[in-house]
């Protein structure tokens, strides 16, 4: 493996630059995306397909990035963690204000779990030894990362057994698998085989939710097909009364 990560290390070395440069703009991307994902749930008005999840996630996560920021007294870091917080307050909110009333509870519960668990790794990081905390924390985000990653997995397997991919956000996946290939070229580049692996597996997962929504439908796309098909029955019918 070591040879192949070296090979590979070769081949990529002259894009460095570039990938190193692609990092700040696909985190951008990232940004923008879950915007797009809630346009897209908003045109459909079927918010019920799209779960909370991703959105709850993407908090959670910058919330715990601002307490990182915080234990490394990294003052830049913090400043752009409470912008991406920010935005991600606010794309949460109007999922939870755009999804379906019969939905708002079960998101409301989800939101408040998300909540307790972000004070109480707060709490951990006020009574944890200074020594081990940021080592420790650091594993906290790469658990809480492949725990994401793990039902982004079910998801998968949801629309594998389904055979409906209505439930994945495309345009966070395309922008996800994007910074998974970037994050696999800086491993291979570092020679970090912990990120590479992590990483790869991360691009899978994204990958199996593309192939899904690719082979099978969106359950916004067969509701337009069906009604369309009633629509045009019920022209037909009423042109065949009016003949007779």
């Amino acid at each position: 493996m070591d040879l192949i990560i070296a090979k590979l290390a070769t081949i990529l070395h002259p894009y460095s630059g570039l990938i190193s440069q692609s990092t700040t703009y696909l985190a951008l991307l990232q940004i923008v995306t879950p915007a797009m994902t809630l346009n897209s749930i908003r045109k459909s008005k079927n918010g019920s397909n799209i779960p909370i999840i991703p959105f709850l996630f993407i908090a959670i996560f910058t919330v715990l990035n601002l307490f990182h920021s915080k234990i490394r007294n990294d003052e830049a870091l913090f400043n752009s963690n409470l912008v991406g917080f920010s935005l991600a307050a606010i794309y949460l909110t109007v999922y939870f204000l755009i999804s379906p009333a019969s939905k708002q509870m079960e998101n409301l519960i989800s939101i408040a779990s998300g909540v307790t668990f972000c004070s109480l790794i707060y709490f951990y990081t006020q009574y944890e030894n200074p020594a081990k905390l940021e080592h420790r924390f650091e594993n906290i985000l790469t658990s809480v990362l492949c725990s994401f990653h793990f039902v982004a997995f079910l998801g998968t397997l949801k629309a594998l057994g389904d055979k409906n991919s209505g439930h994945l956000p495309f345009e966070m996946i395309a922008s996800g698998i994007l910074m998974n290939i970037n994050r696999v070229c800086f491993g291979i580049l570092a020679n970090n085989k912990f990120v590479l692996i992590q990483y790869f597996i991360f691009l899978l997962v994204n990958l199996s939710q593309l192939f899904c929504i690719l082979i099978y439908p969106r359950d916004a796309i067969v509701k337009k097909t069906t009604t369309k098909k009633t629509e045009n029955k019920s022209k037909s019918s009423a042109k065949k009364s009016k003949k007779e």
